[in-house]
């Protein structure tokens, strides 16, 4: 079913998650280029990163059925998924025992096509990638080339697999116009994820706006958040009569987005100390445990090694920050 979607372009190319030849730092280290793209350009800019809650939990079956159907999945596979769903029986586990009743999708649409299933990731990779190329139609990001001859280029935003994050960057905006499109983007995101049974986690969403000024001597600045700046709420698709407004983070405050704190500004100082952190923890376990220096060494291989090896590659710590983390 994938290698049927990629050869006919049924993925969104800025889905980098479920992916064969996608990986998830390639998300991360598009958004650090951006960034410092967008600081050498001086625009104004909003990034909104969100995050969809339960996702693969609430996945509407039938649309998923219709979705795989699209990408050549046989009729007869697809009634068997929703059939499936929509019959399997599931029991509460707990230290007591197991439940003597069970409940399933025939009393109440609860479990989407379940969390954890192999087809999960799959199925949620054509799905939103048909909700990115309709957020094609928003404003979106766009980056000029400095040779005239060559297009500029646009993308919405960029996502791994629910962790979506959504652009307004275009020469030439205000501030005030970009966060007004972004207000109208991150809504139709909200919506459009509705759509399909899902909801945003807006306890998990969060934007940065790019404001720029120049100081009396000519240096540009980001500016700092001000009580006047606009603010960004976002309507519940199923509530549109109520709103909760988005949490607005400093340019120079790194967010955790994929396991990589970026800030807009091009520090790495949230980065470095969490993996400083991570490292000191590491040591003191190590210093406590009875393993011996082979073990130690595997472990090092297998595991703190690619621990430390994601970041690099989208990030610009000094070989002096590398040396503390490592020491």
């Amino acid at each position: 079913m994938m290698e049927n979607a990629e050869l006919h372009g049924l993925l969104n190319p800025f889905q980098f998650g479920s992916r064969k030849g996608k990986m998830c730092i390639s998300a991360v280290l598009l958004k650090r280029i951006s960034y410092d793209i967008l600081r050498q350009s001086r625009m104004d800019a909003i990034m909104f990163d969100n995050d969809a809650r339960a996702c693969y939990d609430r996945i509407i079956a039938a649309l998923a059925a219709i979705f795989s159907r699209r990408a050549g999945v046989p009729r007869e596979v697809a009634w068997m998924l929703i059939t499936l769903l929509l019959h399997m029986r599931f029991f509460v586990r707990t230290a007591y025992g197991v439940a003597s009743e069970a409940y399933s999708n025939l009393n109440k649409t609860l479990l989407g096509v379940m969390q954890g299933a192999g087809h999960s990731g799959a199925l949620w990779a054509l799905i939103s990638s048909v909700l990115l190329n309709i957020m094609e139609t928003t404003t979106g990001a766009t980056f000029h080339s400095p040779f005239p001859s060559n297009e500029a280029r646009r993308r919405p935003g960029e996502a791994f697999v629910d962790d979506t994050a959504l652009w307004v960057l275009r020469l030439g905006l205000l501030f005030t116009t970009v966060t007004t499109l972004m207000q109208q983007s991150a809504q139709k995101w909200a919506g459009l994820i509705f759509a399909t049974g899902g909801a945003l986690n807006l306890l998990k969403c969060f934007w940065y706006g790019i404001n720029w000024y120049f100081t009396d001597s000519g240096e540009p600045k980001m500016r700092k958040i001000q009580e006047d700046d606009p603010e960004i709420n976002i309507s519940p698709s199923d509530d549109m009569t109520t709103s909760q407004v988005v949490k607005r983070v400093e340019v120079t405050k790194g967010m955790r987005t994929l396991g990589v704190r970026l800030a807009p500004d091009g520090n790495d100082h949230d980065e470095y100390q969490y993996r400083l952190e991570q490292a000191t923890t590491m040591r003191d376990q190590l210093n406590k445990s009875p393993l011996n220096r082979t073990h130690v060494g595997i472990g090092f291989r297998a595991i703190w090694r690619m621990i430390m090896q994601y970041p690099l590659g989208a990030t610009c710590m000094t070989k002096k920050q590398c040396s503390k983390i490592q020491s």
